[in-house]
């Protein structure tokens, strides 16, 4: 029984050290994001900080140094990060990683499924209604510059009806090895905040042609490495 028992230890080790990750990792120009706290300044020269980000992430295809290819269509991620979460990891079925493609957001076809479990749960907060759907994404925090209350700002950006769907794929090679099963992908929200002034629009918060716009912005923030 001894025996036995160490055995299931040591495979449970085993499992761990294979488990493999791909992190999401905010951050807002060459800087990681502090939330709540440091203030960051975009090309308007408008300086904020941020408090909460939630985003969905769906419809993985991974592909390792070998070309090895594996497909996990109908997959959902939701990601979060803040002054009090942090849940920016998704596991893989491979080793290290040469490529990676997902869907930023959720496309029309999960919009309508009836599936409200997991990561779907509208429990979770991020379900609207079942005509305008799921938040893609939600990014709050603060700005002098914002005419929202106490200087608030919040985009609640999705949408799934054309012309104003928010979903976008993205697909990234990987030149960062794998670092104790890890491997590290980048959100720069600067993309999004570079090109809206808070000046005009602190608050996003139903489907159409902002949001669209705006998810647009973000999407062009993932990036394999910081420049």
């Amino acid at each position: 029984m001894r025996f036995f028992n160490i055995l299931i230890f040591l495979l449970g080790i085993a499992r761990i050290s294979l488990a493999q990750e791909l992190r999401i990792r905010p951050v807002f120009g060459p800087d990681t994001l502090d939330w709540g706290k440091d203030k960051y300044t975009s090309a308007k020269a408008e300086t904020m900080s941020f408090s909460s980000l939630e985003l969905y992430l769906s419809d993985f295809t991974w592909t390792d140094s070998s070309g090895k290819e594996v497909k996990e269509p109908g997959r959902v991620e939701l990601l979060e990060a803040g002054s009090e979460k942090q849940n920016l990891s998704i596991a893989h079925p491979l080793g290290s990683l040469k490529r990676v493609c997902f869907r930023f957001g959720l496309d029309s076809a999960t919009q309508v499924s009836g599936r409200m479990d997991g990561d779907l749960d509208p429990a979770l907060g991020m379900y609207w209604a079942w005509n305008t759907g799921y938040i893609q994404c939600r990014l709050e925090g603060n700005s002098v510059s914002s005419k929202g209350k106490k200087g608030k700002f919040e985009f609640h950006l999705g949408g799934y009806s054309s012309p104003w769907a928010t979903d976008q794929k993205v697909c990234l090679d990987l030149t960062n090895p794998s670092i104790n099963g890890k491997q590290d992908v980048f959100f720069d929200i600067k993309a999004m905040f570079d090109q809206v002034s808070l000046k005009k629009t602190h608050s996003v918060l139903i489907p159409g042609e902002q949001a669209r716009q705006l998810s647009h912005f973000l999407g062009s923030g993932f990036k394999s490495q910081l420049q």
